[in-house]
């Protein structure tokens, strides 16, 4: 069952999406906005910083989408009325205003709003850097529960049991998966904006498998800008494999449970892969997500190849050669990624939100 909220509560999800900041606190927040949606509350999202690509994400999930002034991440009052604020945008640029953010909190609880902060490990951890009295702090990674930060929440939930998925996910969780004999059909998917040229770089290590037909599908997000897309569609027309590019897909549900292997960023999309059981080499776009995959890599839902920069072409088409024909370690991938994320996050948030508050 899923903690109820009260009809029609209006939720806000205030949180920054862009091609410099990436997708993945968006993409979390939509899951949010689901689940909120499905569980009786009206969600209306924030964006302070964000780009067209963005806001059409947000309008195209059917959601009410508020912009704000970017000069002022933290102002509470040009956030619409709620009854829950939820924040999602622990990145460089709320880092650098982090002094802000205490009064901003105390700001939404003096207006009778309760507030979640859902915050990122290691050096864009924000409770770390300042002490918020947020109602409850979410650090949804593995090994979250291990990050020190200072006193101030009123309740902490931390670890990958709080690893936040579309609700659509929790079924792909405890369903069982036929995994082939080789893994013949790809995804690609770099995450919504790609600045490190990592799909270019995935097509480049495809080609040179030579001794198959692959049949590959490649995620283009909707902040690749116009020389990436043009690179991508060069080289999926060059290809001697059978690639269909994904425009903006809404959700890479079908996508993972399709492929035998994924090719994937190492952000919020490694939980889905691990959800879905789908066996995966992950890639970080710097050395911050490298740090935060730290732990992630040692569940043995994938494989890690480090940072896109000290990655070529030659380097990943090795890894792809050794993992393609085995079965037995592409298996166990699988049951790693379900046994460790259930797609119940969510839930679990909402849980520890309600029993904070009834504290």
């Amino acid at each position: 069952m899923n903690p109820p909220l009260p009809s029609g509560a209006p939720v806000v999800l205030r949180t920054d999406a862009s091609n410099a900041i990436g997708f993945g606190h968006l993409r979390r927040c939509l899951a949010i906005a689901d689940f909120v949606a499905r569980s009786g509350g009206t969600p209306v999202f924030a964006l302070g910083i964000y780009d067209d690509s963005a806001r059409a994400a947000v309008k195209a999930a059917g959601w009410t989408c508020v912009e704000l002034n970017d000069a002022t991440l933290f102002d509470a009052a040009s956030l619409p009325a709620a009854s829950l604020v939820i924040c999602d945008m622990s990145h460089p640029a709320a880092v650098e205003s982090v002094e802000s953010l205490p009064g901003y909190v105390s700001d939404l609880q003096d207006e009778g709003c309760r507030v979640v902060l859902i915050d990122a490990p290691l050096a864009m951890c924000l409770a770390a850097k300042q002490p918020l009295g947020v109602d409850l702090l979410v650090i949804p990674y593995l090994d979250g529960e291990l990050q020190q930060v200072q006193p101030g929440p009123r309740a902490t939930a931390a670890g990958l049991p709080f690893a936040i998925v579309d609700t659509d996910y929790r079924d792909a969780a405890t369903a069982g998966r036929d995994i082939s004999d080789m893994a013949d059909r790809i995804l690609v998917t770099a995450g919504g904006s790609d600045p490190t040229g990592a799909t270019a770089l995935c097509l480049k290590a495809l080609h040179n498998i030579t001794d198959a037909d692959l049949t590959i599908r490649v995620v283009v997000g909707p902040a690749f800008d116009q020389n990436a897309r043009s690179e991508i569609q060069t080289l999926a027309a060059d290809s001697r494999h059978d690639i269909t590019l994904l425009d903006a897909p809404s959700g890479l549900l079908a996508e993972m449970l399709w492929c035998d292997l994924a090719l994937s960023a190492s952000g919020v999309t490694k939980h889905e892969l691990a959800c879905t059981g789908t066996p995966a080499l992950l890639f970080s776009i710097d050395s911050d997500l490298d740090a935060m995959n730290t732990s992630f890599r040692k569940l043995g839902s994938c494989e890690d190849l480090g940072q896109v920069a000290h990655l070529t072409p030659d380097i990943l088409a090795s890894a792809l050669r050794r993992i393609r024909p085995d079965r037995d370690r592409r298996q166990a991938m699988s049951a790693a990624g379900r046994q460790a994320v259930d797609g119940r996050g969510c839930v679990r948030m909402f849980e520890a939100l309600e029993a904070a508050c009834a504290a």
